[in-house]
């Protein structure tokens, strides 16, 4: 359940001292110590956060909504755990491949505590897809720099989540100290074990190259701050260590209401729109009860395709009831917009199914069957499946 008061920063980082305390007693009994736990204190970060954080940002959980928190590159879970002892649903993400322990450790702490987080193995390396299609607040505390494609994983973030906490090392000047970097939008690629000996270590950016590539990525900057060392960082040396924290806000999920695409959406394409079959569905979620008095969607239909279908009519049910069908003679930029029986959403949740009479049967051209097409588009913002042209009001 998402706490009904208020936690600070500050309250956040007393309470990870004494969390901490705790999942070091149950580290120590489990597999009487035989297991090789995450050798950081991923709970340690929110001494820097305090002095990072303003304002309303301080109150991470309540910038999350309710939603779930994705604590990306997890280690052993420390940050899902905490934020679950807060009242949030949390997922925890890794790659067992390259985990300290291959996730047997997070798997031991859930079982130990009791816990109801989800725990997934997934490779970042990779065209990766995340558990759930929408969070209030993910974890990125340094796991940037070992990522072989910073930008996909930066983009897919903004498209998943609302806030996102993120650290990662930078540097001010290259290994020989030859070249400023402080000025340029540039990221060095560290050889295999040119960096703390580790093969998992990529890209290491400048702070202008840091910033620029969360732009292009489609986040906002709330607050930001380096520590570490002051002058002269550097990608390789271990006493030229300079970090950045910062928080940053995804504009694409500003809609309140989260989106999660259900059955009969086709895959993106050139980024910004979909085509959907003849029936698809959509579940919006928002933290509290609501209600809705209508239903608007948006949606294109190509002059080709309403020349072979003819008038094509769209009808909808929000929670299992029926709103009335709609006719569409001409094509371009549709709207379906109808009024929602009263009483079919209160609560917090809205599954809507989508129905068409007709649809573009698969030919030998394009395989599959055609509905409508959507944009996703908006400007400014990375495009995300909370961009969808939907609302109940």
């Amino acid at each position: 359940m998402y706490p009904s008061w208020r936690f600070d920063v500050r309250d956040l980082r007393l309470h990870a001292d004494d969390f901490r305390k705790k999942l070091a007693r149950i580290k120590q009994r489990v597999e009487e110590g035989r297991l090789p736990w995450y050798p950081y204190d991923s709970l340690g970060a929110f001494s820097v956060l305090e002095g990072v954080l303003t304002g309303q940002h301080r109150y991470l959980l309540d910038l999350a909504r309710g939603r779930p928190v994705l604590d990306l590159g997890c280690g052993d879970g420390d940050l899902a755990f905490l934020f679950e002892s807060f009242g949030c649903r949390a997922d925890a993400v890794d790659y067992a491949a390259t985990n300290n322990n291959q996730m047997r450790g997070v798997r031991a702490l859930k079982r130990e505590l009791g816990s109801q987080i989800g725990i997934y193995d997934v490779n970042l390396d990779e065209q990766f897809e995340l558990p759930r299609g929408s969070y209030g607040l993910a974890l990125c505390l340094g796991v940037l720099y070992h990522i072989k494609n910073p930008y996909y994983l930066l983009e897919k973030l903004a498209k998943t989540a609302h806030y996102c906490l993120l650290s990662t090392r930078v540097a001010a000047a290259s290994p020989d100290h030859k070249t400023d970097l402080r000025s340029l939008p540039v990221a060095y690629l560290v050889d295999e074990y040119e960096t703390n000996r580790d093969p998992t270590n990529f890209w290491i950016f400048s702070e202008a190259g840091l910033k620029r590539i969360l732009k292009r990525t489609g986040w906002e900057i709330c607050d930001y701050a380096a520590v570490g060392r002051e002058e002269g960082s550097d990608p390789s040396g271990s006493r030229r260590d300079q970090r950045v924290f910062c928080l940053l806000r995804s504009p694409a999920h500003d809609n309140p209401w989260g989106v999660t695409l259900l059955r009969g959406w086709h895959p993106m394409e050139t980024g910004h729109f979909r085509w959907t079959e003849g029936a698809f569905s959509v579940r919006l979620e928002r933290t509290g009860p609501c209600t809705a008095a209508s239903l608007a969607f948006d949606f294109f239909l190509p002059q080709d395709h309403l020349r072979r279908l003819g008038a094509v009519t769209l009808a909808a049910t929000v929670n299992g009831r029926e709103l009335p069908a709609q006719e569409f003679r001409y094509a371009g930029e549709c709207r379906y917009r109808q009024p929602v029986p009263p009483g079919a959403v209160e609560g917090g949740a809205a599954e809507i199914e989508f129905r068409l009479d007709k649809s573009s049967p698969p030919s030998a051209d394009d395989r599959r069957e055609l509905g409508v097409a959507v944009s996703f588009a908006r400007e400014g913002c990375a495009a995300a499946d909370n961009n969808l042209p939907l609302a109940l009001e």
